[in-house]
């Protein structure tokens, strides 16, 4: 599963909106990810990676600092992929805080199932 989460080129098949996401590079903290959604081009770096387990990707737009950790762990069933999203809102942000993270929420419910759909034929 970890080389599937890493798969920029195969991210816009289960990340909802996205049209595509690739990487400045070898995935590593640091590197730019070029992701294109809804016509627009966003950039953001990987924040941290620990290889074969987890990496978190960071988002910064205004007053709005979004970090998507991404984790996979062994179970007994197999690989358990998780995501968490820590939201942070600045400025005049700060009072949109709340609506900020339920769009967040709405924006990636489906995520992992898509990912587990995508990736569940193969």
């Amino acid at each position: 599963m970890w080389s599937r989460l890493i798969d920029w080129v195969s991210a816009a098949r289960w990340m909802p909106g996205v049209d595509s996401l690739h990487a400045r590079g070898a995935s590593a903290p640091g590197t730019a990810l070029i992701l294109t959604a809804r016509g627009k081009e966003r950039t953001g770096p990987i924040a941290a990676l620990e290889p074969g387990r987890s990496i978190t990707l960071r988002s910064v737009q205004g007053g709005v600092t979004a970090n998507y950790v991404c984790a996979c762990s062994q179970q007994d069933a197999g690989t358990r992929v998780s995501l968490t999203v820590d939201c942070r809102t600045s400025g005049a942000f700060r009072l949109l805080g709340p609506v900020i993270w339920s769009a967040i929420r709405r924006a990636d419910a489906g995520e992992l199932d898509a990912f587990a759909a995508t990736f569940s034929t193969e």
